[in-house]
């Protein structure tokens, strides 16, 4: 008897969305359901503080959702990529430490239907307790979906990852490195000694959407 090959199922067809803001996608002929990803943006990594010697605390991770939609060939699925958030820094003339920004919303909208994923929080300087802290992972809000996860919090001087990529880098005495798709930036790293560089943190990575079929 010939020997069977097995049979291996060709990859889908997909498209994603990875630039901020708003895009629509047209349901192709004879397509029934897609199968949709969205990851909100990542928190920006955030400032040191050289007049109480401490490092910056990296950016929270967006939250992610997968889930099935049911679709009718030639609508149209509206979606919205999360920006990532802004970077924190530290100010060295004036000693003040500026936070770090949340990452924004990442969404579909399908028949008056929205399924969101928030953005990461970004790193903060707590001024009262001379202290810094990483930023909150983004929460999700949708129902009915095969799976949906908060975004990791940052913990230490990196950025959280997301579902998609690892965060960003934490810098001890230079900047802190940008997150991408959705994860958190790296916090900015402290000063070495009275050299009057301001210091900064990571960007958030963009969140990230992505429909195949």
């Amino acid at each position: 008897m010939a020997e069977l090959s097995p049979y291996i199922a060709p990859p889908p067809s997909m498209k994603e969305f990875t630039t901020p803001g708003t895009h629509s996608f047209k349901v192709p002929s004879k397509v029934l359901r897609v199968l949709v990803q969205v990851i909100g943006g990542g928190g920006g990594g955030g400032p040191s503080h050289h007049g109480v010697g401490i490092r910056g605390k990296g950016g929270g991770a967006g939250g992610a959702l997968f889930m099935m939609l049911q679709v009718t060939p030639g609508d149209t699925i509206t979606i919205v990529v999360g920006s990532g958030g802004a970077r924190g820094w530290y100010d060295y003339s004036a000693n003040t430490a500026h936070n770090a920004g949340t990452g924004g919303t990442s969404s579909i909208t399908y028949k008056g239907v929205t399924y969101r994923a928030y953005g990461g929080k970004g790193g903060t300087f707590d001024s009262h307790n001379h202290v810094t802290n990483p930023g909150a992972g983004g929460s999700v809000n949708a129902y009915n979906i095969i799976h949906k996860s908060n975004g990791a919090s940052a913990t230490s001087y990196n950025g959280a990852a997301s579902l998609a990529a690892p965060g960003g880098i934490g810098s001890e005495y230079g900047n802190g490195t940008d997150g991408s798709e959705g994860s958190g930036g790296g916090g900015a790293g402290k000063n070495p000694s009275n050299d009057g560089i301001d210091h900064y943190g990571g960007y958030g990575g963009a969140g990230k959407v992505v429909i195949m079929w």
